[in-house]
């Protein structure tokens, strides 16, 4: 079970970007922009990510998700 829950958030970096595999384009990936760092009661650091719904959630829990990228 996981427990942490986030207890503080700042914006991200203009040029930080998460990094997809497209289902429909494998050949090229999906860039999404990180939106916001999150700090959790346990001392961890997430990335945030919104998509075209409005939904936010942590970058690294979307199963096709491949990297992390300054630009």
């Amino acid at each position: 079970m996981n427990n942490n829950k986030i207890i503080q958030i700042i914006p991200a970096p203009e040029n930080l970007y998460a990094i997809y595999k497209d289902d429909d384009n494998p050949d090229i990936p999906m860039e999404v922009k990180v939106i916001c760092l999150g700090l959790t009661n346990e001392g961890k650091v997430i990335l945030l990510d919104v998509d075209d719904t409005g939904y936010i959630e942590e970058v690294s829990e979307a199963s096709n998700f491949q990297s992390i990228e300054w630009k």
